[in-house]
């Protein structure tokens, strides 16, 4: 039986990996808001890799539940979603931003 792994999405989206990059920005001194965009960017399209990756491997209604239900307010980084709008995301990932978020 194939069952997909919720517990992993948190490491797998690297939270601590962007908490770090922030702090070395803020110590060489680049959170000017080009650079900070830049790095949210880099995070959300990490977080929908992620995401879909996971909702691809859902074989069974169960596991399409689990992943709805799982915390992923929790678990997302709130400060890269201000820049779910830049020029810098494409159509289609604002799109699928979208659909993650209503966890369709």
């Amino acid at each position: 039986m194939h069952r997909i792994t919720l517990s992993a999405a948190a490491q797998r989206i690297e939270n601590d990996m962007f908490s770090l990059l922030y702090q070395y920005m803020q110590q060489w001194n680049m959170v000017d808001r080009r650079s900070l965009e830049m790095l949210c960017v880099y995070y959300l399209k990490n977080y929908l890799s992620v995401y879909f990756g996971l909702r691809k491997q859902c074989n069974t209604p169960r596991e399409r539940k689990a992943l709805r239900k799982y915390p992923w307010s929790q678990v997302v980084n709130k400060k890269a979603f201000r820049y779910c709008c830049s020029p810098k995301l494409s159509a289609k990932d604002k799109i699928k931003l979208l659909v993650a978020k209503m966890r369709l």
